[in-house]
């Protein structure tokens, strides 16, 4: 069992994510446990910077996977006050009643529509080798006039859901963890941490050749993001052409001296097909493309899937020319046209296929 230090004393929050992490081989201490760790201070200007500090220190002091998080209000007509300065907003002595008191006093000829909030959450594990993982939960909400509610802490009794219309303080534990922002991103850790140790793991027992071929590869960065961007960006934009021309094409069929009305049918019938497949092929590339880019499990896999589709939609307008009742030189024609178009496709998704295959690159990235 692989034991991890989360940046806190609070024993409630320790007992919350060893729940969350209940069946994946973790125990999850706090800093109880290490009584020779002292107040460490947060100097950073953003809450991932704080978060980093706090996670690395405790790693560093304790030779373990360390956890921390830093999270604060963030107010719109404030300018983002009080930010990563929520603790202390009125001071050093700061208490929560303090904090809310002043930024009630600062609120307080704000009109409804001007009073948007959010709480922001950042969670980073940090690894004694200076492996990381960072993520952020983000809660919507609208700041208001007094105090609602018994439960909770901090500037809870002054935020309002938007779905719910209940402050953070009149919400249940089970409510609370469900909408906050810190509940968001503890659920984004939890699913990735046991793959992340695993990594941190088998890292331990690497070379330093392997260590230092990881490091150079590892990222989506050269080839692999440029992949990405043509998922992302330019295959939905020639699909979104694709559909748009075809559409273009579909009311010229019906226009004085166009072909003739049984022929303007099939043509129409192989135009809506062809308009399906590129928005299948276009939405599945870019499902895929994002998958990759953000280095999500079974990314590689579905990614040459989508561009396997690439021939295999050609393949379908082929077959299907052949049951439309085409004369035989109009058949002829929408062979070679399909063929022409079949080439260039045919060429980028083996192109693909082979560099997401053997690219030493992907395969670091999405180990």
């Amino acid at each position: 069992m692989t034991r991890v230090v989360l940046a806190t004393r609070n024993l409630g929050k320790v007992r919350e994510l060893q729940a969350m992490l209940e069946g994946k081989d973790v125990e999850v201490v706090g800093l109880d446990q290490f009584p020779h760790i002292g107040e460490i201070e947060e100097t950073g200007a953003t809450f991932e910077e704080n978060a980093r500090i706090k996670a690395t220190a405790v790693s560093e002091a304790t030779g373990l996977m360390a956890l921390a998080d830093d999270s604060g209000l963030v107010v719109d007509a404030l300018d983002g006050a009080p930010g990563v300065m929520s603790a202390r907003y009125s001071g050093q002595d700061a208490t929560d009643a303090s904090n809310n008191e002043k930024l009630l006093a600062q609120m307080k000829d704000v009109p409804e529509d001007k009073r948007g909030c959010k709480f922001i959450s950042c969670v980073v594990a940090h690894a004694p080798d200076g492996h990381e993982l960072v993520f952020h939960g983000l809660w919507l909400g609208r700041l208001a006039r007094e105090p609602r509610g018994e439960n909770g802490f901090g500037y809870d009794p002054l935020f309002l859901d938007l779905k719910l219309g209940l402050s953070a303080a009149e919400m249940s534990p089970e409510q609370k963890n469900d909408r906050s922002h810190r509940g968001r991103a503890m659920r984004e850790l939890t699913k990735c941490l046991p793959g992340f140790l695993d990594a941190v793991a088998r890292a331990v027992d690497l070379s330093p050749e392997e260590r230092e071929e990881r490091v150079k590869y590892n990222g989506v960065k050269g080839w692999l993001k440029a992949l990405c961007l043509v998922m992302l960006i330019l295959v939905p934009l020639v699909a979104a052409f694709t559909v748009s021309q075809n559409l273009r094409f579909l009311e010229a069929l019906h226009a004085p001296g166009g072909p003739s009305k049984e022929i303007a049918v099939e043509v129409a019938k192989a135009l809506e097909l062809k308009n399906v497949l590129a928005t299948i092929l276009g939405a599945s590339l870019f499902i895929a493309g994002f998958r990759l880019y953000r280095r999500k499990k079974g990314a590689v896999f579905l990614a040459k899937l989508a561009w396997m589709m690439v021939p295999v939609a050609s393949a379908v307008q082929y077959v299907f020319a052949q049951y439309l009742a085409y004369p035989p030189e109009v058949l002829k024609m929408a062979e070679t046209e399909i063929t022409a178009n079949a080439l260039p496709g045919l060429i980028a998704a083996s192109a693909c296929v082979t560099y997401l295959t053997f690219s030493r690159r992907v395969k670091i990235t999405n180990e």
